[in-house]
């Protein structure tokens, strides 16, 4: 998730990925690979991150932590609303049921 993280946090301080490439002092494929998830970056990339952007290094680890979690979160409720889903219908069939044995 730190490639989200940082490539949402470029693109909201409104640099390219060159630009920003510069600033770090590496490659502009560096950064691509980066926020790809095909790299993960070291401490020492995500102290000058956070110098760059001007947040502590915690921030920047809470930011992915949060995206993580969300990402979590939505497929817990896929999970969920079939769930609830099926308790739904299950209560309409004995609904249904007790109404027809009334009859």
């Amino acid at each position: 998730m730190f490639g989200q993280a940082l490539k949402l946090l470029r693109r909201y301080q409104g640099l390219n990925q060159s630009t920003l490439a510069k600033k770090l002092c590496v490659s502009r494929s560096y950064i691509s690979e980066l926020e790809s998830g095909n790299r993960t970056p070291s401490l020492d990339l995500l102290n000058r991150y956070a110098d760059i952007f001007d947040i502590p290094v915690s921030s920047l680890m809470f930011f992915a932590e949060a995206l993580q979690d969300k990402e979590n979160m939505s497929s817990r409720l896929e999970k969920a609303k079939g769930t609830i889903a099926r308790k739904i219908i299950a209560l309409l069939t004995v609904l249904d049921i007790n109404s027809e044995a009334e009859l």
